[in-house]
């Protein structure tokens, strides 16, 4: 009998450990950051430093080269954010670009196409003082501070999008303070 419970553990721990190993070569490889990622917050983009927060988030610098315009620096155009969701049971991945004044660029999701961009422009030109709070009623849209208006009507998907973008202003004024 304690063979038979040894075995079970023992094959129990080669699965997980598998199925581990495949989740995480996925989500690595759903989280790398290129320069068209890039270019697609920061239209501009002309290159960028890829690497990651003490938390381990995943960012990117974006820099425009301007040494062709006469100028010796390069211009930083802002942070992006490659942020993993889970929404309605498929995988997603949202960028955030943050400017280096704290605002917000752009938010892009890709593989979800239930999740318009007239919902995600709504973040564009926020600041982390500002209200990431869904509105639940009308009342709450005329509210001031205006709060996020909800994709037809699902509440707890805009909420996730709205802290992912929160926390990816949060995690820009840390490094821009480092």
């Amino acid at each position: 009998m304690k063979t038979i419970r040894l075995y079970f553990a023992v094959s129990v721990a080669a699965i997980l450990a598998v199925v581990s190993s495949v989740t995480t070569t996925s989500a690595e490889t759903h989280m790398k950051l290129t320069q068209k990622d890039c270019s697609s917050i920061f239209s501009w983009t002309q290159y960028c430093q890829t690497s990651r927060t003490t938390d381990g988030e995943l960012y990117c610098k974006a820099w425009f080269d301007r040494r062709g315009f006469g100028d010796d620096v390069d211009e930083f155009l802002g942070y992006v954010f490659a942020k993993p969701l889970l929404i309605q049971g498929k995988q997603t991945r949202l960028l955030v670009g943050v400017t280096e004044s704290g605002r917000i660029s752009r938010v892009k999701l890709e593989g979800n196409d239930l999740i318009n961009q007239e919902f995600l422009s709504q973040f564009e030109g926020k600041r982390l003082r500002d209200s990431f709070e869904i509105a639940k009623s009308l009342d709450d849209i005329l509210y001031e501070p205006s709060r996020v208006k909800a994709i037809r009507g699902d509440i707890e998907t805009s909420q996730l999008i709205a802290n992912a973008v929160k926390e990816a202003l949060s995690s820009a004024k840390k490094l821009a303070s480092n």
